[in-house]
C-alpha cells in the first residue's frame, strides 16, 4: 500500500479519535452543567465553580499599553509637549505595524 494511503488512514484515525474524546468531554459538560441547575434549584445556593483554565503561554497581547499621566495644570508648553508625545507614539506605533 503507497505510502499516501498509510497516512491519510492514520489521519482519519486520529481524527476520529480526536471527535469522540470531544463528544465525551462535551457529554461530561452536560452533565456537570446539568447537576449543578439540580443543585442550584434543591438549595437555592450556586455550586462554586472553578474558572476555566487560562493559558499562560499565550503570546502577550499586541494592544499598546495606555500610560498614565499626571494632570497638572494646564499651559501651552504642556499642552504642546503632550501632543508631541501624543503624536511621536503614534508615528511609532503605525511604523511598528507596517
Amino acid at each position: 500500500m503507497p505510502l499516501g494511503y498509510v497516512m491519510a488512514l492514520v489521519l482519519i484515525g486520529a481524527g476520529s479519535a480526536l471527535f469522540v474524546v470531544g463528544l465525551l468531554m462535551v457529554r461530561q459538560e452536560v452533565r456537570e452543567r446539568a447537576e449543578n441547575l439540580k443543585t442550584f434549584l434543591k438549595t437555592g445556593v450556586a455550586p462554586v465553580t472553578l474558572a476555566p483554565a487560562s493559558n499562560t503561554l499565550k503570546a502577550p497581547s499586541r494592544q499598546p499599553a495606555e500610560i498614565l499621566h499626571f494632570h497638572g495644570p494646564r499651559t501651552p508648553q504642556v499642552d504642546a509637549a503632550h501632543a508631541l508625545r501624543r503624536a511621536y507614539y503614534g508615528a511609532r506605533v503605525r511604523s511598528a505595524a507596517a
